[in-house]
């Protein structure tokens, strides 16, 4: 029990470097949205995450391993300064439906073949801007996609992909599906890797 308690306060502390201390680094580029394909203009928000050198460490710094499918899109949530209105940080929750259970070592009741459950992704498009936002290069998953995703349990009962980029395994291509190809290299050899086993 001390260790989950230990892990959550971890990830509190995580998701507020994520929110409050990214640093914006501005890119154009083309969605990878299937019904979607003009331009769209886009900023990277560079934040502290977790890394991992190869699927092992992946695997046991994940509490929840699951394989399903996005459904939909449920809500975005936009912080701004109280200074210039700018965006600071966000996230959009996604509904996914999970096919198969791979770990749970938290033994949460919402994991299981048929739940849906909510996925905190770290990407969001705000409105007032028409501007895609990513952390650390981070795709949102296309909806009916499916997907592989190493997770991490939040405090308001949502999931989110660990260390943001590696968390979220595309099943359905070879694409790693970023936004940034910064590391692109170590996540497409776990990738192939985590195919294979799972």
């Amino acid at each position: 029990m001390k260790k989950i308690i230990t892990i959550a306060v971890s990830l509190i502390a995580l998701v507020a470097i994520l929110l409050f201390y990214s640093e914006p680094t501005k890119n154009n580029a083309k969605t990878q949205d299937k019904t979607n394909t003009a331009e769209n203009k886009f900023e990277i928000l560079n934040a502290k995450a977790d890394g991992f050198d190869n699927l092992e460490e992946l695997e046991n710094g994940s509490l929840i391993i699951v394989s399903g499918i996005k459904e939909k899109d449920i809500k975005t949530e936009i912080f701004r300064s109280e200074i210039n209105g700018n965006v600071n940080a966000g996230y959009t929750l996604s509904d996914f439906k999970i096919e198969s259970v791979h770990k749970n070592d938290v033994k949460d009741s919402k994991i299981k073949v048929d739940s849906n459950i909510t996925i905190l992704e770290s990407a969001f498009k705000d409105k007032e801007t028409n501007k895609i936002y990513s952390v650390n290069g981070y795709k949102n998953m296309n909806n009916k996609g499916k997907y592989l995703l190493f997770l991490q349990p939040e405090n308001d009962g949502s999931y989110a992909t660990r260390g943001v980029t590696y968390g979220k395994v595309p099943l359905e291509t070879t694409d790693l599906e970023l936004y940034s190809d910064s590391e692109s290299n170590n996540l497409d050899k776990i990738f192939n890797k985590a195919k294979q086993k799972y």
